[in-house]
């Protein structure tokens, strides 16, 4: 990060954090409140950023940059299809598919206590 915004108190100056894809998800992006600024290392973004520090992701130290990244984009989308199912420890849910998205799904949902039964093309396996 090169600079906080005015009131940032979601992160901090030095952390590493992540920028998932979630351009519109509050409005925040358009307006361009609430922001700060990063500096990015990825041929994704340009040299500079505004982000809306609710949306970064916070990485720890000891997680690598390729394990972050798969986390940051693929892992979100999965984690967060779980989370609004409001499963509890020992419900089951349903993986439809287990490809590039839905591996993750089941790790989620095997750390979170949750059965599961992976849906495939042409059978299932529970």
């Amino acid at each position: 990060m090169v600079a906080l915004g005015e009131g940032v108190t979601a992160v901090e100056m030095g952390e590493r954090v992540g920028v998932p894809w979630l351009y519109s998800a509050c409005g925040h992006c358009e307006a361009q409140t609430h922001g700060l600024v990063a500096t990015s290392r990825t041929a994704a973004l340009p040299s500079t950023s505004l982000l809306t520090p609710n949306h970064v992701a916070h990485i720890p130290a000891r997680l690598s940059a390729v394990d972050a990244a798969l986390l940051i984009c693929a892992g979100i989308t999965s984690y967060k299809g779980i989370k609004e199912t409001q499963a509890m420890p020992g419900e089951w849910i349903v993986i439809s598919r287990i490809g590039g998205l839905d591996h993750l799904g089941v790790q989620y949902a095997k750390a979170r206590g949750l059965h599961m039964c992976a849906v495939v093309i042409g059978f299932s396996a529970c």
